[in-house]
């Protein structure tokens, strides 16, 4: 059985007891039947005159139509009287008033006014239909006809008002007396109701026991379910809604069950991936030491003049490989130690050591990573120390990537290793008076790969592994890493390692331990210098332009290694090179009147990024006046769009080849050296917002991208007036009148993309002001030009103006044999749309809402609210305002002075009060009878009431022609 069956069982109780509850009463309301006879009869009387009273309000607000349907309608007979229906049922409702039985309860003197009331009123209102009825009737006289039905009515209104009072106050006379009767079958109702409920209440105690049983076993299941028990199912004890639900609960528990098991086969898999590639990282990296160590040993040995004698620059330029080779082992033993840590392969050859002559070792090997910085190496461990026991490589391999993390991080002060005994352990620190770090940092600090700032101008480098392996590498030894910073004072690493035994003996005082042949390189150089020293000496060729180098290249990089391969390259074509190694430098150089005619930038450098530095050279220099070439190892698209965007006239990607560096640079030089030439003789007004020079530069496809304003205006009636001139005539017409309108688009900023016969597409690409005064300048000066047609005998000419901003793209479209001008945008579209719908509302100058926000002084100009439209072609709604300070003179004043006014209608439009927007509008043309758009508004408030709007309405007016 359903649920709601036994639900429906459980209320036929309660239904036999109303029954019963109905008979009794009835023999009451016999009791009543004498004293509701007047009280229905009085009932009826008001409710007739509440009728007629709102019969009278629906008339006064369809009295504020007639103006406005007979205006509309206006072909001598007026179309259908809109008030007929209404007034019909009002006559009914009178004549029910004025013969009803408790119509005589009621004094002549409160009858006879309504009577007399509406009698007025009907007389008025037959007059009005007669007036209208003519067709000659203007505007003016309906509304005072208007006025004077509304007058009549409410004064009936006064009068229905009147009687409905004293009406009630007979009714409640006779309800007292009904009310005493009344009160006995209500008393009965109680009691028969009381036991109903009761009786209710136990059948559904009964169905809700019956029902709750089988909803708690669904919740001990869910229970189960959730703690993991995928197993879990539910009895399913009847065939209702809570029986579907159990069995629906059992189907959903078998797919989560097996969800669960495909999880776990596809975890193993991806566990199979991963030992794979950490199998591939390890077989590559040991792959990668032998040609290192080739390139390394080579390098010194010729260095060493194992070939015969060098000069300093070359040998400086051997050095720097070596450097290189040993810092690239060193990361490539990182990531061995990683990989077979995290593959548990890793062997200790652990011993007795002399942490002392470690820490000395260790000293000795980092100084070299100090360069210049103003900092000391120290060492606090005392010469007597018990010995610890532990792997003399990899314990020195700790040391050494602690002592380089902190030279790297800390620009001046003390870098100290000291130890303890705790217990059965060495406590060693390392402590820096650095950066310090960040408690947030601190979590994270000892993950793999994780480094402090990964963003392309940060300031120190490395791979994030040093930190990592050192960790795992103490606590295979059985130790412990940790870290205590404070931000700016500096950080303390501190590493266990446990005790030697006590008959355990080691040689102390060692100068320098010994080393491994193959960890030699790791040990050397164990992290990677992101400030490189600024003692490295570079060799730069003594090659300037007054020695015939044919351009001056500035190259930025903050490694002198790359700095080093850049001028031998260039100095090799006779390029005049100047050196940079951070952006600040390079801007320094250019502030100080350095002349460049091309930078190569490198993007990762402290402080100040390649694309903070190109974007900063942007700002006074365009692209075609001075080129960028940036160069990164960063190859991703994101990369490389993040370059173009900052201003880059180019990007080459780490590891790059001699020949496409020279070319590249080659052509962008060529390219300037053209730009150069033919920019002193040809106009740039359209070219150089592409960003060309000359006509020689433009290519088809050639664009550029941005927020701009478009402007398209055009002739009204152009085809009609052509009509009736010759050809030659056109020309002359045309060329006389884009004489007088061109240059006002070039002396407020902006160019013309291009000419279409009377109409006319320009952009301005700073603001949308330029665009509005160029706009208002152009109706004036076509006003003027109207008065010398008109002394001249030819008819005048309008013009239309359409304004919208946004992103759009202006260029060069076409083919190669024929190529012109354009913008191209639905932002352009947009503003043609605008500028056709200047002619529906009768307006000069139409303005989106995009160019309303874009303004900078939107003060300056007369400006209103248009109208909410949606154009062909577009699915979204659009706000248009009206720029009217190019009206005549008296139009613009009136425009003015009813804008408060005009406002306060559309507002009421749009919250749908359509009456009061239609009393408001009227006001509007009674001032300004000539205000086209506020006549268009009437027409719409007026349609809205006649015909209701419904739930969806917006207010939007849909545009069928484009």
């Amino acid at each position: 059985m359903r649920i709601r069956t036994k639900l429906l069982l459980t209320m036929m109780v309660p239904l036999a007891l109303l029954i019963a509850q109905i008979t009794a009463v009835n023999a009451f309301i016999r009791e009543l039947q004498s004293a509701v006879s007047f009280v229905s009869s009085a009932h009826s009387l008001i409710e007739a005159d509440l009728t007629a009273a709102d019969l009278v309000h629906v008339l006064r607000a369809d009295v504020k139509k007639l103006p406005s349907h007979y205006v509309v309608n206006n072909d001598g007979t007026g179309g259908a009287d809109p008030m007929a229906a209404a007034w019909g049922e009002l006559t009914a409702q009178i004549a029910v008033i004025s013969s009803s039985e408790a119509s005589s309860a009621v004094g002549a003197e409160v009858l006879e006014p309504v009577t007399r009331r509406f009698a007025e009123a009907t007389g008025e209102y037959q007059e009005t239909l007669s007036v209208a009825g003519g067709g000659a009737a203007d505007l003016e006289i309906l509304l005072e006809r208007a006025i004077a039905i509304d007058r009549a009515l409410s004064d009936l209104d006064g009068a229905l008002k009147t009687m409905a009072v004293d009406l009630r106050g007979k009714l409640q006379v006779a309800v007292d007396e009904e009310r005493k009767i009344h009160n006995r079958p209500i008393q009965a109702a109680a009691i028969i109701g009381v036991l109903a409920v009761i009786l209710l209440a136990g059948f559904t105690w009964v169905i809700a026991a019956y029902v709750i049983r089988p909803v708690r076993d669904l919740m001990n299941g869910a229970s189960r379910l959730a703690q993991g028990e995928l197993d879990q199912r539910v009895p399913v004890r009847t065939k209702d809604e809570v029986g579907v639900l159990a069995q629906t609960f059992n189907d959903m528990a078998g797919q989560l069950q097996q969800s669960f098991d495909t999880l776990a086969r596809q975890n193993e898999e991806l566990q199979r991936l991963d030992k794979l590639k950490d199998e591939f990282l390890a077989n590559t990296s040991h792959e990668l030491r032998t040609p290192l160590n080739g390139i390394i040993g080579l390098a010194e040995s010729i260095a060493d003049g194992a070939t015969g004698p060098l000069s300093d620059a070359t040998r400086k330029n051997l050095s720097m490989i070596v450097s290189s080779g040993r810092r690239l082992a060193s990361l490539v033993n990182d990531i061995l130690d990683f990989s077979k840590l995290k593959n548990q392969a890793f062997e200790l050859r652990t011993q007795p050591l002399d942490v002392h002559a470690l820490s000395e070792v260790v000293i000795s090997l980092s100084s070299g990573l100090i360069g210049n910085k103003p900092l000391r190496l120290v060492n606090r461990t005392a010469p007597d120390l018990p010995l610890v026991q532990g792997d003399e490589n990899r314990v020195q391999q700790i040391l050494l990537n602690l002592v380089g993390n902190a030279i790297k991080f800390t620009e001046a002060g003390v870098i100290d290793v000291s130890a303890e005994t705790k217990g059965d352990s060495l406590a060693i620190s390392v402590a820096d008076t650095g950066i310090g770090i960040s408690p947030e940092q601190t979590e994270h600090i000892f993950d793999s790969f994780q480094q402090a700032d990964g963003a392309v101008s940060r300031r120190y480098g490395g791979t994030g592994l040093g930190l990592a392996v050192s960790k795992q590498l103490v606590e295979l030894h059985g130790g412990r890493l940790t870290v205590e910073s404070e931000p700016g004072a500096g950080s303390r690493f501190t590493f266990t390692l446990p005790l030697s035994e006590p008959d355990a003996a080691a040689p102390r005082n060692q100068p320098v331990a010994q080393i491994r042949p193959d960890e030699s390189a790791a040990l050397s150089y164990p992290v990677e210098e992101a400030n490189p020293p600024e003692s490295v000496a570079l060799a730069v060729p003594a090659t300037d332009l007054a020695n015939g180098a044919r351009h001056s290249v500035l190259v930025v990089d903050d490694e002198p290694i790359n700095l080093q391969v850049l001028v031998n390259h260039l100095a090799a074509r006779d390029y005049a090179v100047t050196l940079a190694q951070s952006g600040v430098e390079a801007l320094r150089l250019i502030e100080q009147g350095g002349q460049f005619d091309l930078i190569v930038l490198d993007v990762m450098m402290p402080r100040m990024s390649g694309y903070e530095v190109c974007r900063t050279l942007r700002r006074q220099y365009p692209a075609h006046e001075l080129p960028v070439l940036m160069l990164t190892a960063k190859n991703q698209v994101p990369d490389l769009v993040a370059g173009f965007e900052a201003g880059a006239n180019d990007y080459l990607t780490k590891p790059f080849s001699k020949e496409e560096l020279l070319t590249r640079l080659g052509n962008h030089l060529q390219l300037l050296k053209t730009t150069q030439s033919f920019g002193r003789f040809v106009p740039r007004e359209y070219l150089k917002f592409l960003g060309r020079d000359n006509m020689v530069d433009i290519r088809l496809g050639d664009h550029i991208s941005k927020e701009m304003t478009v402007m398209f205006s055009d002739l009204r009636g152009f085809t009609t007036l052509s009509e009736s001139m010759s050809p030659q005539e056109n020309f002359d017409f045309i060329n006389d009148y884009l004489e007088r309108t061109s240059p006002v688009v070039r002396d407020h900023k902006g160019f013309i993309v291009k000419y279409l016969g009377d109409g006319m597409m320009a952009v301005f690409p700073e603001c949308c002001d330029d665009a509005l005064d160029a706009g208002i300048e152009k109706i004036e000066r076509i006003r003027a030009y109207n008065e010398e047609r008109k002394a001249r005998g030819v008819e005048p000419i309008e013009l239309g103006i359409g304004v919208n901003a946004g992103h759009m793209m202006v260029g060069i479209i076409g083919e190669s044999s024929r190529m012109q001008g354009d913008a191209l945008s639905d932002n352009v579209n947009l503003s043609s749309r605008v500028e056709g719908l200047t002619k529906f509302y009768g307006v000069s100058l139409i303005i989106t809402e995009a160019t309303y926000r874009g303004l900078m002084h939107p003060e300056r100009y007369n400006i209103r609210f248009l109208d909410r439209v949606q154009v062909k072609g577009r699915s979204e709604s659009l706000d248009l305002y009206e720029v009217f300070d190019g009206d005549e003179t008296a139009q613009r004043d009136l425009k003015q002075a009813t804008q408060s006014e005009y406002a306060a209608a559309l507002e009421l439009y749009y919250k749908r009060d359509f009456s009061g927007a239609q009393a408001m509008l009227f006001g509007v043309l009674q001032q300004n009878p000539r205000d086209k758009v506020a006549w268009h508004h009437l027409v719409q408030a007026t349609g809205a009431l006649e015909s209701g709007a419904a739930e969806t309405w917006t207010g939007v007016t849909a545009m069928q022609h484009k």
